[in-house]
């Protein structure tokens, strides 16, 4: 009886081959013991490696215009400006720096809308090109749509090349409440900034 000895072997060796198997397999790991979200991110970055944040820009963009666009601002904004020449150059409005308009004394209350003359700076910077402007290019309204009449002071042109800058200075005389100034050059609306005349 040589079968009943093969098969209590066969047995046997099953047996031990079982407890091997469940010896050498890894334990699965306990709710406790199983990775948090926080670990699974951090994972995910190490794989990664460092991701560059983006720092936000130092100054606004420039704003830019042309012949058939032109740009809408706030006063001491910067607009780039290709003029219809091939010109490139820099424009920025200045002030207005303002006086209040000397009212008579004998009539102190009929002018509660005192007038204040200020006088507003064109910034004219070349980047490419050479260009001319005047200041008969330069026209004012207020926020009641009134022309604000503009004056030189001092030189009425400028003229500027590519690398050099110039500017150009008007006078008006505005009153309390919004206005705005605007450039024309060559027929075609270039720039149109905003701002705001307060008589404290």
């Amino acid at each position: 009886m040589r079968s009943r000895p093969l098969l209590s072997s066969l047995v046997l060796a099953a047996a031990l081959a079982t407890s091997l198997a469940a010896c050498s397999a890894p334990a699965s790991p306990s709710p406790s013991e199983s990775p948090s979200a926080e670990d699974s991110a951090q994972a995910v970055v190490q794989s990664l490696g460092a991701v560059p944040i983006p720092s936000a820009p130092s100054v606004e963009p420039t704003a830019s215009a042309n012949a058939s666009h032109g740009a809408v601002l706030a006063i001491g904004a910067p607009v780039s400006a290709t003029l219809p020449d091939g010109a490139t150059v820099i424009l920025t409005a200045l002030g207005p720096d303002t006086a209040p308009v000397p009212v008579p004394t004998s009539h102190p209350t009929a002018a509660p809308d005192i007038p204040i003359e200020g006088t507003i700076t064109l910034r004219v910077k070349a980047v490419a090109g050479s260009a001319t402007l005047g200041a008969e290019e330069l026209t004012s309204r207020d926020q009641r749509g009134r022309t604000v009449a503009l004056t030189p002071v001092g030189a009425s042109t400028v003229t500027v090349a590519a690398g050099s800058q110039a500017e150009l200075v008007v006078r008006g005389t505005f009153h309390d409440g919004a206005a705005q100034v605007t450039l024309r050059h060559a027929g075609h609306t270039l720039a149109l900034w905003t701002f705001n005349i307060e008589n404290d």
